[in-house]
């Protein structure tokens, strides 16, 4: 489903954000990067790259949570079917159409009409009255 996917991107790209922060803030202790960009002396401090990845991980796990649940809300939300209150048509990308064209169309599922019992019940006497 396109919409599915498009969720687990967007918590992907997160993800890997948060893994760019975590890895930056190690190659800071391995290779001293901001003393190779702007000079100076290295002194290495792995007690402080501990506590940085274990903060950007407390953000980052509640953040891709709630991520996820809102894009799944989101996109269950976008998903819902707009139908006409009059002529039951469905809105299917921009235009109004039957429902039987629609489930075509979406679900590629061939329809076939019938009669409910409801409608059987209220329609057969009338038609037994008429002959």
């Amino acid at each position: 489903m396109q919409t599915s996917r498009g969720a687990s991107k967007l918590i992907w790209y997160e993800a890997m954000g948060f893994g760019t922060i975590i890895a930056i803030s190690w190659l800071d202790e391995l290779i001293g990067l901001p003393q190779l960009l702007f000079g100076g002396a290295s002194v290495p401090n792995w007690k402080e790259s501990m506590l940085e990845s274990g903060i950007t991980l407390l953000v980052a796990i509640p953040t891709l949570l709630l991520s996820s649940r809102l894009t799944r809300r989101l996109y269950r939300l976008e998903g819902f079917l707009r139908l006409c209150a009059w002529c039951r048509k469905v809105e299917l990308d921009g235009r109004w159409v039957p429902v039987e064209e629609f489930l075509l169309a979406r679900l590629d599922t061939a329809t076939s009409h019938g009669m409910c019992p409801d409608c059987e019940a209220t329609a057969m006497p009338a038609a037994t009255h008429a002959a």
